[in-house]
């Protein structure tokens, strides 16, 4: 019950930050904003990968922590094998954009890191409105 309510919560936060075309319909949005999600998981996973190379543990924990969380929120909407497949094609995508080299990373968080993170947030923030905290 919490997790569909902050579902809910999140998805009229988050979908005017992907989507300005008002004509689009609620069920479009819904499906857009669960592909944000997927596309940021794969994101922080990468994130996360690039930390655990150069060393630093702790953050590349942390990014896989989201990683996880944002996947977690696809798989209850769409289902997994839908997530799962979506997830692989996003994650070879952002992949090929920085070539396949940390060096060019840069290119994804410059396109990324500012609305993934705003996703984040909103998430932790309607959580805890469901929860009541």
């Amino acid at each position: 019950m919490i997790l569909k309510s902050t579902l809910l919560l999140l998805l009229f936060w988050v979908s005017p930050l992907y989507s300005s075309d008002a004509s689009l319909d609620f069920e479009r949005r819904v499906n857009n904003t669960y592909d944000v999600f997927i596309e940021c998981s794969a994101f922080y996973s990468i994130s996360s990968a690039g930390l655990a190379n150069s060393g630093d543990e702790t953050q590349s924990k942390s990014f896989e922590q989201i990683s996880t969380l944002a996947l977690g929120v696809a798989f209850g909407a769409l289902g997994v094998e839908t997530t799962t497949a979506k997830y692989g094609l996003l994650f070879d995508d952002l992949n090929k954009q920085m070539d396949g080299d940390f060096t060019h990373f840069s290119r994804l968080l410059a396109v990324y890191a500012k609305p993934c993170r705003s996703l984040v947030q909103a998430t932790i923030d309607a959580s805890r409105i469901a929860q009541g905290s």
